[in-house]
């Protein structure tokens, strides 16, 4: 039996309505049981243990972090959770990847992004643009490059990995900066394609060609990922890990709370996606 841990994010948010409509599509899985942890009074229907409590949304991701890390659960799904809320919990900073670094500091998690047309690692996470170049060290990119390689790997997927470039043209062989240069010679020692010139790297033609791109920044990739796949058949992951978590590839959008208009297929891909990664894991 799978046990699945679901945390919905905030409270005035469509974490909890995109939750109960998802689950609803499980309920007739004899190998899947869930842990959902929420605010609201309503009951949720099927192999569910709720955790209802009216604390600070950040100390339910907490609890079933603990949760994974005990083995009462066997993955961990999130609903959104914005960036205010976890600064005011002072419980944690920034988002949930953060938060998850800071609980195994021993290992190097990246965000991923898996979808129905293509998967993208990305380098750097929350960071001002003007901060991302120093993060971009050999030493960061090469862990990047072997978490994107171990994906494919997972996946039986035997497609070239490939890496975006930083700079417009991927530096115009050093006429628009010199990172891309050295990124070029981490790409050809580790045998995979790039750097890509990042205005075309994600045409749909190339869809198909790479197990994953991997990329500098964040909206280098979420831009084009969220554009193809509008928040359906697609999810996040945080590789690199001992326990499993994935998440709504979306906010919290407060503007329809409570008003019944959320989709929930990113909150079903997302499950879907934990199902299979702990089912690897066992």
């Amino acid at each position: 039996m799978i046990t699945i841990g679901i945390t919905t994010g905030d409270k005035d948010g469509i974490g909890l309505e995109v939750t109960k409509k998802a689950l609803k599509q499980f309920n007739n899985k004899e190998d899947v049981q869930f842990v959902v942890w929420h605010a609201g009074a309503t009951q949720l229907d099927g192999k569910i243990t709720e955790i209802i409590n009216t604390d600070c949304e950040v100390s339910w991701f907490k609890s079933s972090i603990n949760f994974a890390k005990n083995n009462k659960i066997n993955a961990i799904v999130t609903g959104p959770l914005s960036k205010q809320t976890i600064k005011r919990s002072n419980l944690g900073n920034m988002g949930h990847t953060e938060i998850l670094k800071s609980e195994f500091p021993q290992q190097k998690p990246f965000m991923l992004f898996s979808g129905e047309f293509f998967n993208t690692l990305l380098l750097t996470t929350h960071l001002p643009i003007k901060d991302i170049t120093t993060q971009l060290t050999s030493g960061h990119v090469i862990d990047g490059i072997l978490a994107a390689k171990k994906w494919a790997t997972s996946n039986n997927d035997n497609r070239p990995v490939a890496l975006v470039g930083l700079n417009p043209h991927a530096g115009e062989n050093g006429l628009i900066g010199s990172k891309d240069h050295e990124l070029g010679k981490l790409c050809k020692e580790y045998q995979i394609e790039g750097p890509l010139v990042p205005d075309v790297a994600f045409l749909r033609k190339y869809w198909d060609k790479y197990s994953i791109y991997i990329c500098c920044y964040h909206d280098q990739a979420l831009i084009p990922f969220k554009m193809a796949h509008d928040h359906k058949n697609a999810c996040q992951i945080t590789w690199g890990l001992p326990i499993v978590r994935t998440s709504v590839d979306h906010g919290t959008a407060k503007d329809i709370f409570d008003q019944n208009k959320a989709s929930e297929d990113s909150m079903v891909y997302a499950i879907k996606k934990a199902i299979q990664l702990a089912k690897n894991n066992n």
